[in-house]
């Protein structure tokens, strides 16, 4: 009989998106890449046009550019695999979740902290432009976090239920 689960036939018919397991983490995958690539585009003029006046660390740069530039490879990677229905093993998948949720809140938490000493420092005129890039930075980070431990309970959920591989 052709069309069997777990046979050749069936991964080439209509039944590989038919379950929420199938297409849930992919549209978490695709939210925390938009989500990343957002916080690399907001970060980029206060962390590279600051000229005499500094408004984030270069060790908040560093871990900025190197976690919203990870996720974004890892994000596309997944995606990619995803599309060429691949399967990924539940464990790392909610590993790299874990990872995501506690760099992105690290991120969060310095570019804010940054952003505070900035405006503690007395600069007239502030540039306020780039003060609320750096505030929105570390606000999307935050939302991006909670999105990383949203998708990491939903695989833990469905791989422990053995419905994801």
């Amino acid at each position: 009989m052709t069309g069997e689960q777990g046979t050749l036939d069936s991964s080439l018919g209509g039944h590989y998106m038919n379950k929420a397991s199938n297409y849930g983490p992919a549209v978490f995958k695709t939210a925390e890449l938009v989500l990343s690539l957002v916080c690399l585009g907001l970060f980029d003029d206060p962390a590279n046009n600051s000229r005499f006046r500094i408004f984030v660390g270069t060790r908040t740069i560093a871990l900025a550019y190197v976690t919203f530039g990870s996720f974004v490879v890892i994000s596309a990677a997944y995606l990619m695999g995803k599309a060429f229905r691949d399967t990924f093993p539940w464990k790392v998948t909610a590993l790299l979740n874990l990872v995501g949720t506690i760099l992105f809140t690290a991120c969060a938490i310095i570019i804010l902290k940054d952003w505070s000493d900035t405006k503690e420092r007395n600069y007239w005129p502030p540039n306020t432009t780039r003060m609320d890039l750096t505030c929105a930075t570390g606000a999307i980070s935050i939302i991006g976090a909670i999105f990383f431990l949203f998708d990491m309970l939903f695989v833990f959920r469905l791989g422990a239920r053995g419905e994801i591989q």
